[in-house]
């Protein structure tokens, strides 16, 4: 048993340029707040776990460098969870093309489907003081690609609500984000019903053929 927070996306409807963007603002957040990185230090005979201000890493990966961070908890209250990764190279959750057929990634999770849907993480807080500010950074990447993904887990109306305030006033005033559609009543049920109404036009076309 746990509490987990999970984020996945359609990574095929992301542009690169448009991804890096996000990513450098998930490093203002990260910047805004104490988050921890656990990291392995090599002493003179063993090795010992360190936690370290999170901060963006890179990682070169066949000639390419990869930028990315991890998150594991935070530096004041000194308390871990899981590991929580984000890379700034969208092809690093692409998936197969025929797998890609709807733009709405409520369909892939109203259908239980791991097909055209990528996991960006999905792993336990336990609840821990950063789980707040980590669906903040959630909550960034579904408002700014509000199709193509979708923040979820053991999560709250309130916790979303606390966690877009504080990184609201962290961000662009003149780009607000929202609250993750399935802590948003109102905006779920018009989703849902676009989908529904769109499933409903595409049964009614194949059965007319």
């Amino acid at each position: 048993m746990g509490v987990y927070l999970g984020l996945e996306i359609v990574s095929d409807y992301i542009n690169q340029d448009e991804w890096e963007k996000v990513f450098e603002e998930t490093l203002i957040l990260i910047q805004a707040y104490p988050f921890a990185t656990l990291s392995v230090e090599q002493m003179d005979d063993y090795k010992q776990l360190v936690l370290e201000p999170t901060k963006e890493q890179r990682l070169v990966v066949y000639g390419e460098t990869e930028r990315y961070w991890q998150i594991n908890g935070d530096l004041e209250s000194k308390e871990t969870g899981e590991s929580f990764n984000l890379s700034s190279n969208i092809d690093k959750y692409s998936k197969r093309k025929e797998d890609i057929q709807e733009e709405d990634i409520l369909l892939y999770q109203l259908r239980n489907s791991e097909r055209g849907a990528s996991k960006v993480f999905y792993s336990k807080t336990q609840g821990l003081p950063y789980h707040i500010p980590l669906l903040a950074i959630a909550a960034l990447i579904e408002s700014r690609f509000p199709q193509y993904a979708c923040v979820y887990g053991d999560i709250t109306k309130e916790q979303a609500q606390k966690a877009v305030e504080w990184a609201n006033t962290k961000l662009d005033l003149d780009k607000p984000i929202n609250l993750p559609v399935r802590v948003d009543t109102s905006k779920l049920l018009e989703r849902l019903k676009i989908i529904d109404s769109k499933e409903k036009q595409l049964w009614k076309a194949h059965h007319q053929m």
